[in-house]
């Protein structure tokens, strides 16, 4: 019998090749990032295998684009992801384009069909409610649910911390009335978002003046190293959303004298090997977006959310990064959330998001439609 060899090459530069001239090379293996500057070379294929497909959830990023261009004449198209479901049920919409662009058909006419505007001004779109039934039996006929990636039981648990006075009284202000007099200068947020991430980093202790970031009474930096010092003989990992508190945590680190690491921005994504394999570093530092996809941390069981993203993608990407196949031990997830803060907003808004994934991924075992 003839061997079929598997020959990879992997596109992560800039030099342009034609998949259907290279004929040593049967599998290419690319980033999104390439999709834009190669689409008019990647062609030829016969399947294609869409790893963490909800990276392509926004229909408008050059990458969706470019992915939708390259797969429409593709005839096997394989999407793969634990979280295919974000901020909105319209998340499905440009993935499965990609995937099939018979299922709901061009945008303009599944705009028409299917959705309505909503939101401030009527500028967003969701699907209208007569149609949510057959949006998601469309969905549900043309996927299949393989296993939750995560092997043990999850617990979590809310710190709750006060503000102090002085935080509390500003906070309310500033939420009130979007301005304050802070340090001599009157700070005022012009619109809803920037208020909302200013009142979010006040919760972490930080407010921010123009290019200056002053620290508040560290309550919840107080709650931080109490947990710390709790599991100290135990991995940690800590997720944070803003660079200041990474700084923050990072000193705070050291003057506890515990080993620790952090994977934020650009930095480097192999620092979390040795988190995996040796005793030291025995704390990871993650910026929240930036340690939730293509790592593992499994070799710790305890993470802490110093401060939460706004994106259910997000929180739920790296919950999975401890809670995944290797790991043995019960995961426990805290929560630091400042009392009648923001905080407790995003924490409610993430979990009705994670029910509602979940009720997704069991409708796939009974063969119910949720919105029956």
């Amino acid at each position: 019998m003839k061997k079929h060899l598997l020959t990879p090459y992997i596109l992560h530069t800039d030099v342009a090749q034609n998949v259907s001239d290279n004929v040593l090379c049967n599998i290419y293996i690319t980033t999104p990032q390439m999709l834009e500057g190669h689409k008019e070379h990647l062609t030829g294929f016969d399947l294609a295998i869409i790893d963490e497909s909800h990276v392509f959830k926004n229909r408008k990023t050059k990458a969706s684009k470019a992915l939708a261009e390259i797969t429409k004449n593709i005839q096997w198209v394989i999407l793969l992801t634990g979280t295919p479901y974000g901020n909105a049920s319209l998340d499905f919409y440009s993935q499965f384009n990609i995937m099939d662009k018979s299922i709901f058909g061009n945008w303009t006419a599944f705009e028409k069909e299917y959705t309505h505007p909503c939101g401030y001004g009527g500028y967003g779109r969701e699907i209208r409610q007569s149609r949510k039934k057959k949006y998601m039996k469309a969905i549900q006929d043309r996927s299949f649910f393989l296993g939750d990636v995560c092997s043990q039981v999850e617990t979590e648990k809310c710190i709750y911390v006060n503000l102090s006075p002085v935080a509390r009284t500003l906070y309310d202000r500033m939420q009130k009335y979007r301005s304050a007099q802070v340090c001599g200068l009157v700070v005022y947020d012009q619109t809803l978002i920037s208020s909302l991430c200013r009142l979010h980093q006040m919760c972490g202790g930080y407010f921010r003046i123009e290019d200056r970031v002053l620290p508040l009474e560290p309550n919840k930096m107080m709650a931080l190293a109490h947990l710390i010092a709790k599991h100290k003989n135990e991995k940690l990992v800590i997720f944070a959303r803003y660079l200041h508190e990474i700084r923050g945590i990072k000193k705070m680190l050291t003057e506890m004298k515990f080993t620790h690491d952090v994977i934020q921005g650009s930095s480097d994504s192999t620092v979390w090997y040795d988190f995996q394999d040796k005793k030291d570093p025995q704390i990871m530092v993650c910026q929240i977006k930036s340690g939730g996809t293509g790592i593992e941390l499994s070799a710790a069981c305890v993470a802490v959310y110093y401060s939460n993203s706004y994106s259910y993608i997000d929180y739920d990407q790296s919950r999975k990064r401890l809670n995944r196949k290797g790991q043995t031990k019960e995961v426990t997830l805290y929560h630091l959330l400042a009392r009648d803060t923001v905080d407790e907003m995003i924490y409610t808004a993430l979990h009705k998001k994670m029910d509602f994934s979940e009720k997704i991924f069991q409708s796939h075992n009974n063969k119910e439609n949720i919105y029956e």
